[in-house]
């Protein structure tokens, strides 16, 4: 009897065993380790990398007379987790404002941040990174801007998408808006060559590699100016390729910046690595 009791304790104990390793891998085996920007709104926002001061509580918006007014903004970027973010927007008048306020759209804090202006266009924009741990998703960047009177104007939102990093065998194709993919070049060192497809409405392409710009279907940028306004230079249409030396060594990865403007418009891009 005794026998008995231990062999049926034993095998009780071994099915326990068995009934939590098996809950153990059915709940680790989705887990996915970084910052969700569907359901971390929050945690997003403050882990924002921009120059200014993170503020918790609502962001301010629609306060006194209003002003000042933005004239025009992107409704849509679309970047990789680690790549630096502009987003410019023109306003009425620089001079108008003293205080912009940014905030991921349903977070319980908010960003102070500093105004910055493009010497090239005399227009104010954001500069963002977004952390490598961000994953994959999409959420709405809301801004305001304040003068310095205490007025503070309506929010202005720009749908925002994180993409995972591309490779040596993929093309990304978009459409309105400003698209900042990162590439993984691979190990060869020598010259790539990055072809695009802007079709008949016109975009521009931007190459920035190890910190520096490298290419450009307009005018090279240099490191103190930022992506040009719509309508200035650099908006080609049709089949055409950039060029620049890469290194492996130095760096794996390189940034494209693709700004599209016009409704209704469509690119693809897609390297060709050593």
């Amino acid at each position: 009897m005794k026998q008995c009791n231990s062999f049926r304790t034993i095998a009780l104990l071994f099915a326990i065993v068995l009934f939590f390793n098996n809950c153990t891998k059915d709940t680790t085996s989705d887990l996915r380790y970084g910052i969700d920007p569907a359901n971390q709104k929050s945690l997003l926002c403050k882990s924002l990398r921009l120059n200014g001061n993170n503020i918790d509580g609502v962001m301010p918006s629609n306060i006194g007379t209003g002003s000042p007014l933005v004239v025009a903004h992107p409704l849509a970027v679309e970047v990789s987790a680690g790549v630096l973010l502009f987003i410019p927007y023109q306003i009425s008048n620089v001079n108008d404002v003293c205080q912009i306020y940014l905030q991921v759209e349903g977070a319980d804090n908010y960003w102070e941040a500093a105004l910055t202006i493009d010497p090239a266009s005399n227009q104010p924009y954001f500069q963002i990174l977004i952390p490598k741990f961000v994953l994959e998703g999409e959420f709405d960047f809301v801004f305001s801007l304040g003068d310095c009177n205490g007025n503070v104007s309506s929010t202005y939102s720009t749908q925002t998408t994180v993409s995972p990093v591309a490779d040596c065998d993929l093309s990304i194709s978009g459409s309105v808006g400003i698209t900042v993919r990162s590439f993984d070049l691979g190990d060869k060192q020598g010259v790539v060559r990055m072809n695009y497809e802007m079709y008949s409405i016109k975009d521009r392409l931007d190459i920035r590699y190890n910190g520096n710009w490298v290419g450009s279907t307009g005018t090279l940028l240099s490191n103190q100016t930022i992506l040009p306004s719509c309508g200035l230079d650099g908006f080609v249409s049709n089949t055409g390729y950039l060029e620049f030396k890469y290194d492996p060594k130095v760096n794996r990865f390189v940034e494209v910046y693709i700004t599209g403007c016009e409704d209704g418009t469509a690119w693809d891009v897609w390297p060709v690595c050593p």
